[in-house]
């Protein structure tokens, strides 16, 4: 099951899918229109969704940090469903469906395809102020397992 995005972006993703892999059984639901003001009648909805085809995969588009929190508040109704895996994919289903522009390719190689995407986003820039952070977070780490070893 597929779900989130704006303008029902995992409807049309859902529907690419099943044009590339005939047969694939995939759903779709829309999720809410605004996750910051998502609906009772919405969530009801895509639970709903979820009780009736079983999916042993979610995959929720609503981008970070609404689509883990949503993952979080919805966990113990999709086990119950039996959702296997639950994941927060971003705008992956707009890069696969081709709303958004996907940075050359000498950019994507050269690892700053973070850039193209700030340049064509500017409002993105909050969150690239947390790369530093989490870069020295993951040195540190990386130090103390030398130092354990």
């Amino acid at each position: 099951l597929v779900v989130g995005g704006k303008e029902c972006v995992s409807i049309r993703f859902a529907e690419l899918m099943r044009n590339i892999i005939p047969g694939l059984e995939i759903f779709a639901d829309p999720g809410a229109l605004d996750i910051k003001k998502e609906t009772h009648k919405e969530r009801v909805r895509v639970l709903s969704m979820i009780r009736k085809v079983k999916p042993a995969l979610v995959l929720v588009g609503y981008g970070a940090p609404h689509q883990e929190r949503w993952i979080m508040q919805n966990r113990s109704q999709m086990a119950s469903a039996g959702v296997r895996v639950a994941m927060g994919v971003g705008g992956t289903f707009d890069m696969l469906i081709g709303s958004v522009a996907l940075a050359p390719l000498w950019i994507s190689k050269a690892g700053f395809e973070w850039l193209w995407r700030l340049v064509l986003e500017p409002w993105r820039w909050r969150r690239q102020l947390a790369l530093p952070q989490f870069a020295g977070l993951t040195l540190v780490e990386k130090i103390k397992q030398l130092f354990q070893s």
